[in-house]
């Protein structure tokens, strides 16, 4: 099953139409993140290279208080790639993914996604994970 999910994931990410989005499903998948609310909440002074880990802040949480309102992740190899990338773009600020931080933490994707997008390419994204073949079991 594990060989199956990483091919999907692999194929989401081919159909991804930048590294924003690339970033979106990498932080999603490897970090678990919840999306959009701690994606675009995710700074890079919330990166901490050295020790590789990420500071993730939830909205959805942060209300219980204390060690709820914050976590920390570790940075698996493939996600520090990812990152290295997006940092070291000329046009990286503040935020990690900057279309994310402009979605809002109670934003609709299913809506809103497509918006300042290359036409046509992020259709790809729901082609490129292939359908069940047989019965899911218990």
């Amino acid at each position: 099953m594990r060989k199956r999910a990483s091919g999907v994931i692999a194929a989401v990410l081919d159909a991804c139409p930048n590294i924003q989005w690339r970033l979106v499903v990498t932080l999603c998948r490897l970090a678990g993140l919840r999306c959009p609310s701690e994606v675009g909440a995710l700074t890079w002074g919330d990166v901490n290279w050295e020790k590789g880990r990420l500071v993730v802040r939830s909205p959805k949480t942060e209300h219980h208080g204390g060690e709820h309102a914050v976590r920390v992740v570790p940075i698996v190899p493939e996600l520090r790639t990812k990152l290295d990338d997006a940092f070291h773009r000329p046009d990286a600020g503040t935020f990690v993914v900057p279309i994310a931080a402009q979605w809002g933490a109670g934003a609709n994707l299913r809506t809103s996604v497509g918006e300042g997008d290359p036409p046509g390419r992020l259709p790809a994204l729901a082609t490129a994970v292939p359908k069940p073949t047989g019965q899911f079991r218990v």
